[in-house]
């Protein structure tokens, strides 16, 4: 009796130190993968159609990994009301927009009568690009009038002249960044803005009264950092083996 009690404790002793070693070589394979990919880091590169695209090794981490290294991550899942054990996976990807453009400037002239007169305040009012652009040099407070007929169209000389020393503005925010310079009758833009793409692939449990169980759907959640930012389209698609 006692040889047969000890053959299964030998037994279940065996069995649990199989299951021990199995996931323990399971999680060196994952550290070597984990290695390899922060080792290899990100590759950028163009398609053939001249699209944009990006190539990285998944990065496998647990629960409390998640916790410790990704903070900013884990109060953003958060703050979405999903659980942090029901996340199959996250992902994240920067994007940047730059644009050089040369754009001609063209006057805007009203018509009227003979008897009618154009009044301005301000030339700040004729270029006005948003809250927060500086100007090096802007006119305020300077009446201009033009006398317009119904055949012909005289523009005051106040006007080019006060066009001339807008020279420069500009605008930037931690996502936005706008330069600009008017030359007479060209404007010169370069417009550059980042933002962070943030993909959470959760499970969506079964509700039953106050109780949650089981996974009755698998929803992918996008949040843009840059306030600027819409998304008007997402897709998730899951390929079955």
């Amino acid at each position: 009796m006692r040889q047969f009690i000890t053959t299964l404790i030998l037994a279940a002793a065996l069995v649990t130190m199989g299951a021990v070693a199995a996931r323990l070589s399971e999680r060196n394979r994952e550290l070597r993968a984990n290695i390899a990919s922060l080792q290899d880091g990100v590759t950028l590169y163009r398609t053939r159609w001249n699209e944009s695209a990006a190539s990285v090794q998944r990065l496998t981490l647990t629960l409390a990994e998640l916790r410790e290294e990704h903070r900013r991550d884990v109060e953003r899942i958060r703050s979405l009301g999903i659980r942090l054990r029901r996340v199959e996976s996250l992902s994240l990807a920067a994007t940047t927009t730059q644009l050089s453009l040369a754009l001609p400037l063209t006057n805007t002239i009203a018509y009227a009568d003979n008897s009618e007169q154009v009044r301005a305040d301000s030339i700040a009012n004729i270029h006005h690009f948003g809250g927060g652009i500086e100007a090096d040099s802007l006119v305020h407070n300077h009446d201009i009038r033009a006398e317009i007929g119904t055949d012909s169209t005289a523009i005051s000389h106040d006007i080019c002249e006060a066009v001339e020393k807008i020279h420069h503005f500009s605008h930037h925010t931690p996502w936005v960044h706008i330069e600009g310079e008017v030359r007479r009758d060209t404007l010169l833009l370069d417009y550059h803005s980042i933002d962070t793409l943030h993909q959470i692939v959760h499970r969506v449990p079964r509700k039953f009264l106050f109780l949650r169980f089981g996974t009755k759907a698998i929803r992918q959640e996008i949040v843009s950092s840059n306030p600027h930012t819409k998304i008007v389209y997402s897709e998730y698609i899951e390929l079955r083996r």
